[in-house]
């Protein structure tokens, strides 16, 4: 949600200090040059010109006449002017008195006035009708003149009788008194001949900002926001310029859309943004009378304009009266007429975007009145280009669940009535409907697809539209052979049109079936050569094949046949970067960049790229090109938080997941992440605290519930642990990990028969669930049944051919065993052909030092050692040394140790047992072993022995 304090605060020109005031006052500078002139030519001995400043509300009246009381008090030379400046609502104000009891009041403050206050209650006590006499005579006395500055003029003047009017005007003749008011009402006693103001006062009239007052105040909004070194496109701001009216207040608030315009929930945005306008326009609402309102809605309905005769046939209205109320809507800066013809003048509300709120809050279903509102804000924020990619944006987010039900319901169809492609309304409406079903709303019996396409056209007709969207209809509904029946249909009737081509291609793509996909996206080109999507297409299709050579081949001719299509470049990226080319892909994105400055996409890729490269400050670096130029885009938060993790810095990281959490309240991810955090801190409180955040939020969401699981693993409490296990499996009944999981944990916990109850319904589910078969094996070992785990292993292997699992433990089961050496050694070396592991490598290198091929085993270990982090593997590697020593590869090992000189301090016991056998060579060197590692020594001298007669 949009609160940026240091831009709202502007909107109440009374809660700045003078300071900002002055810093921030980048708008009517003309206006405030030409009163000061007067101001400084004031005498006290000679009447003074009397402004009215009129506009309607925020034009900036109120800040105008702050920063003329503040330049006037920092002029010595105006030291004989005191400026009295009233607060915006006067409500104490009734009666030409209580005018001047609180100006009295104001005035007690000053030098040279005190007890002047009370001077004016006794006036007022003894019922005279002079009371601004003391203050004329105080005047006087100090030889100063009174400076009124007050808002709300026609507030005021409403209160008074009309002899009281003129009296305020004979005073005005005076030298003792300079007024300058503002008004948001055009004021009868100014502009109508018989009235006490008639042309008194010199009329200032404050329109909607220039352009060139409008970069001014965009320039100082931008630098109150952060963006000091930031831009903004010039043509949204000329579009908030055209919607507000050029009304500065409005042109404020609406500024957080623009710095928020990534956030792809601008419902939401906007929702709240009209909502703080409620209490302005309400107010100009209010200040018409109630036939002007009738009129005024009436108006504000039509948004195209209406015409005079429209309006009196509506509101029933005599010619006569019709007129008065149009010249009091008009007077009031409310509306503006244009004409168009003889005799004939359109009307329409001056400023649109108080059109768009009017509409928001007395839209009705009828007609789609309910999103008219919607609709035309977005008819004018965005071009057709942009709506198709919000269209887009709408439905990912639908799908992924981010969407208010209000935003989804209102923004799917405003988005479906504007988008011109008819198969993208489908499929907007479509996703809207089933996410407000899956959330039990009742809108979403409210949003109407359009039905003809199914019910209401006729099948057997010629008709290549009503074909297109049938095959639509059914392509979203995955309906596929159906879909591909009405293509071609269309076909048959014209040969040559390539849509049916492109999306039979499309459908085959979905349905992996890619030779067939190709065939069609290939008859598009031969139709049209030039049409780049289906280039684009083949290209995907050869990506999913893994054929990236052709795949980029074909996104290069998309290049050439349209040099600026940024998505080709984009897609050769990915392919570079896959195949971790890593330069030629940053090369791409760069590309796409240079095209298109302000793709978020390529950003992105390239900080994952310099991520995977561990060029950790490269990658903060562009992930913070993403955040400068969309504060709120929520991913670069999260992308940048798990840079920080990566470097271990966790309160960076978890700075970075809170602020994606500011940016969007829901998002679990985040505090999952967060979660993970703590939990590899080992703050495990913390860490569920964080988790349950993510339940609270998404309840049918299983991974906190694991997540939380995992950390009561980690505490042992298995009990605890398989009751969130048990609550994933309740939302998600076929979540094989989970089952598998609570099988472990009957396994800590020994009750087997539990946990390959567990293992086997995971098999149910998931007849190929590798997992659990490797894990029912592993039980059987636990329980010594090595004829059924022998059986569940090779079950593993049968049904996951190309998975290392299977292999592995059936390995290290024959190893352990002693059994089966060559076999063995044959499934060692299938499990370092899947998936390295460097587990499979040792293993191997034990399986072919078992079987006496010591060359390719000592390789195989030197290997381990020279690349990789072997510690965790100590256990696995001491038992490697110590079959070495049995298999008499005494001066092999001897070598290791040498070549590695850190394995003598990190295998110390090992080293030892070495030199117990090389006592002929280093008489020495054995006894050199400390006292604390004697028993170890030991027992490693003896396992040398049961090793030499177990694998002899």
């Amino acid at each position: 949600m949009l609160q940026n304090k240091s831009i709202s605060y502007l909107y109440n020109p009374a809660t700045q200090t003078k300071e900002q005031l002055i810093d921030n006052f980048v708008a009517r500078q003309k206006e405030f040059k030409r009163i000061m002139r007067d101001i400084k030519n004031s005498k006290v001995d000679e009447v003074s010109q009397n402004f009215l400043i009129t506009a309607q509300r925020g034009m900036g009246k109120t800040t105008l006449l702050l920063r003329l009381e503040y330049e006037v008090n920092s002029l010595p030379e105006l030291s004989h002017l005191i400026p009295i400046r009233f607060s915006e609502e006067q409500y104490n104000i009734v009666s030409f008195c209580n005018l001047w009891e609180v100006v009295a009041d104001l005035l007690d403050e000053q030098e040279g006035f005190t007890g002047i206050a009370e001077q004016i209650d006794q006036a007022i006590g003894e019922d005279t009708d002079n009371c601004f006499d003391v203050i004329q005579e105080a005047l006087k006395q100090n030889g100063k003149k009174l400076l009124l500055l007050m808002d709300n003029f026609q507030d005021i003047l409403k209160k008074f009788r009309e002899n009281e009017v003129k009296a305020l005007r004979d005073i005005l003749h005076g030298t003792e008194l300079q007024i300058i008011t503002a008004s948001s009402l055009a004021i009868d006693n100014t502009y109508k001949h018989d009235k006490p103001f008639f042309e008194f006062f010199k009329i200032i009239n404050l329109e909607g900002l220039n352009s060139k007052d409008t970069e001014n105040l965009f320039n100082t909004l931008i630098k109150l926001h952060g963006d000091e070194n930031e831009t903004y496109d010039s043509s949204r701001i000329e579009i908030i310029k055209r919607l507000t009216g050029g009304v500065p207040r409005t042109m404020m608030i609406i500024f957080e859309i623009l710095i928020n315009e990534e956030n792809t929930d601008i419902f939401e945005d906007l929702e709240y943004i009209l909502d703080q306008v409620t209490t302005l326009y309400k107010h100009r609402m209010d200040d018409l009378s109630p036939d002007s309102q009738r009129i005024a809605h009436e108006i504000a309905m039509a948004w195209d304009g209406i015409t005079f005769e429209e309006l009196k046939k509506k509101t029933r209205t005599t010619e006569d009266e019709l007129k008065v109320y149009l010249l009091e809507l008009e007077k009031s800066y409310f509306i503006e007429s244009e004409h168009i013809c003889s005799k004939v003048n359109i009307y329409q509300l001056k400023e649109r975007f108080f059109n768009i709120w009017y509409l928001m809050r007395n839209g009705r279903n009828k007609n789609k009145d309910h999103i008219k509102w919607l609709v035309k804000f977005l008819d004018v924020w965005c071009t057709p280009a942009e709506l198709k990619d919000r269209a887009y944006q709408h439905i990912e987010m639908v799908q992924n669940g981010e969407m208010n039900l209000s935003g989804a319901f209102y923004m799917g169809e405003a988005l479906a009535y504007m988008v011109e492609d008819e198969t993208l309304e489908y499929q907007v409406l479509f996703e809207t409907k089933e996410y407000l079903k899956i959330k039990n709303s009742s809108l979403a019996e409210q949003v109407l697809i359009k039905e003809k396409s199914m019910n209401n056209i006729d099948h057997n007709s010629n008709n290549i539209q009503d074909y297109l969207e049938i095959s639509d209809v059914y392509r979203t509904e995955k309906k596929y052979s159906l879909a591909i029946q009405y293509l071609q249909k269309v076909i048959l009737i014209d040969s040559k049109d390539v849509r049916p081509y492109n999306n039979i291609g499309y459908i085959y793509s979905e349905l992996k079936e890619y030779d067939k996909a190709i065939k069609y996206f290939k008859k598009a080109i031969s139709i049209y050569p030039k049409g780049i999507q289906a280039y684009n297409n083949i290209g995907y299709v050869y990506n999913a094949l893994k054929e990236y050579d052709n795949a980029i081949k074909y996104f290069e001719k998309a290049i050439s046949i349209y040099p600026k299509d940024i998505q080709a470049y984009n897609n050769i990226g990915y392919i570079y970067r896959d195949l971790k080319e890593y330069d030629n892909a940053i090369k791409y994105f760069e590309k796409a960049i240079s095209i298109y400055p302000k793709d978020i996409q390529a950003y992105n890729n390239i900080g994952y790229i310099y991520r995977d490269l561990k060029e950790y400050d490269n990658a903060i670096k562009y992930f913070k090109k993403v955040k400068f130029r969309y504060p709120k885009n929520l991913q670069v938060y999260n992308n940048i938080g798990y840079v920080y993790k990566d470097l271990k810095e966790y309160n960076n990281a978890i700075k970075y997941f809170k602020k994606a959490i500011n940016v969007y309240p829901k998002d679990i991810q985040a505090y999952n992440n967060i979660g993970y955090i703590y939990r590899n801190l080992k703050e495990y409180d913390k860490a569920i605290e964080y988790f349950e955040k993510a339940i609270e939020i998404h309840p049918k969401g299983t991974q906190a519930y694991n997540n939380i699981a995992y950390i009561y693993r980690n505490l042992k409490e298995y009990d605890k642990a398989i009751e969130y296990f048990e609550k994933a499996i309740e939302i998600h009944p076929k979540d094989t990990q989970a089952y598998n999981d609570i099988g472990l944990r009957y396994c800590d916990l020994k009750e087997y028969d539990k946990a390959i109850e567990y293992f086997e319904k995971a098999i149910e589910i998931h007849p190929k669930d590798i997992q659990a078969y490797n894990n029912i094996g592993l039980t059987y070992c636990d329980l010594k049944e090595y004829d059924k785990a022998i059986e569940y292993f090779e079950k593993a292997i049968l049904n996951a051919p190309q998975s290392n699992g299977g292999y592995f433990n059936l390995a290290l089961l024959y190893y352990s065993l002693a059994i089966e050496k060559e076999k063995s050694l044959n499934l060692s070396w299938e499990a370092t052909k899947y998936g390295f592991r460097i587990d499979s490598v040792i293993l191997n290198a034990t399986c072919l030092l078992w079987n006496e091929n010591y060359y390719k085993s000592i390789k195989n270990i030197e290997n381990v050692l020279d690349k990789y982090k072997y510690l965790k593997f100590f256990t696995q590697i001491t038992e490697y040394f110590l079959l070495l020593i049995s298999k008499k590869q005494i001066k092999s090992l001897y070598e290791l140790f040498t070549k590695h000189s850190k394995l003598k301090s990190e295998f110390k016991p090992v080293y030892y047992t070495l030199m117990y056998f090389m006592q002929d060579e280093y008489p020495t060197e054995y006894k050199r072993m400390g006292s604390e590692l004697k028993e170890s020594v030991q027992e490693m001298i003896d396992e040398v022995g049961r090793l030499e007669e177990k694998y002899s």
